[in-house]
């Protein structure tokens, strides 16, 4: 299947079903996928550099959660980072460069290879900062209750 990256000896958590499976579910690839930004990063960004952090270019690849880990990945790699900016991006606008590839704990996160660009993204929110020290996402996405054709949070300039 286009898009996937997978052994076939191992199991991982599909991205849509989040059943564990040596393949992933055909629905994966039409999941809404998320990336943060610090302040500098959306402000670059918004210059018109590429969408990425240090990291990415470290990687090679730009890293993309879903609503099922982005609240961990907040947590995780945000601790600290008031201001963060969270876009939503359509998977099929990537195309091939779009690859699912296992990481924490087997679950497959999205992986761009190539240039992501802000004016590509569906929608933004600036995140609110939570008491125990890292951004919360909105409660629409992490229950996957966002999607374009509903645009709550809206689009910010």
């Amino acid at each position: 299947m286009d898009g996937f990256r997978w052994r076939p000896d191992e199991r991982a958590s599909c991205p849509s079903c989040h059943l564990r499976r040596r393949a992933p579910c055909v629905f994966a690839m039409s999941e809404i996928i998320y990336k943060v930004l610090s302040p500098e990063q959306w402000a670059s960004a918004l210059g018109g550099a590429p969408v990425e952090a240090p990291v990415d270019r470290a990687d090679g690849y730009v890293h993309f959660s879903t609503a099922r880990t982005l609240q961990e990945t907040l947590r995780k790699w945000f601790h600290g980072v008031e201001g963060c900016m969270l876009l939503a991006f359509d998977p099929a606008d990537f195309g091939s460069d779009l690859i699912w590839e296992p990481a924490r704990g087997g679950e497959l996160f999205p992986h761009v290879y190539g240039r992501v660009d802000a004016d590509k993204a569906l929608a933004t929110w600036r995140l609110e900062f939570g008491a125990e020290g890292y951004p919360i996402a909105p409660e629409e996405v992490l229950a996957g209750r966002w999607s374009p054709a509903i645009r709550t949070g809206g689009k910010t300039p």
